[in-house]
């Protein structure tokens, strides 16, 4: 846990330095590919698989930066991310992750607290994952 915490704190800080688009989509590949080969490491020790889930990783990320504005009672461009299915739908089309990672027209907007590398990786994780919901061992 302390090797996962340590990557993502050197990740971000090489992050916030950096300016330019290629940079930052590096910096988000790296993260998540640290992100998988640190669960790969878990996995043998634990001999489980460590997958994403929209119910323990997702649902608060994404109410934390996105349903603000993207709600099914406030759902700015028509989009709501509220709810698993809504999520799913719009994450499944692609263009909600090529809006967080955009430079040039990015979501959130400038005035809001944009989603860390780290943050980045867990969504797109979710999407190679193939959208689950919900943890069948909770």
């Amino acid at each position: 846990m302390r090797k996962i915490l340590h990557i993502y704190i050197v990740a971000f800080c090489l992050w916030s330095c950096s300016e330019s688009h290629a940079d930052r989509e590096a910096l988000i590949e790296e993260a998540l590919q640290e992100l998988e080969e640190q669960e790969e490491t878990d996995e043998e020790e634990e001999e489980e698989t460590s997958l994403m889930y929209y119910s323990s990783e997702i649902s608060s990320l994404l109410d934390l930066h996105c349903v603000s504005c993207h709600s099914n009672a406030n759902a700015t461009s028509s989009l709501s991310l509220e709810g698993y299915q809504n999520a799913k739908t719009s994450f499944d089309t692609g263009t909600s992750l090529e809006r967080i990672q955009s430079t040039t027209n990015p979501m959130p907007p400038a005035y809001k607290t944009p989603l860390s590398v780290d943050e980045i990786a867990k969504l797109i994780k979710w999407q190679n994952d193939g959208f689950l919901e919900t943890d069948p061992n909770l």
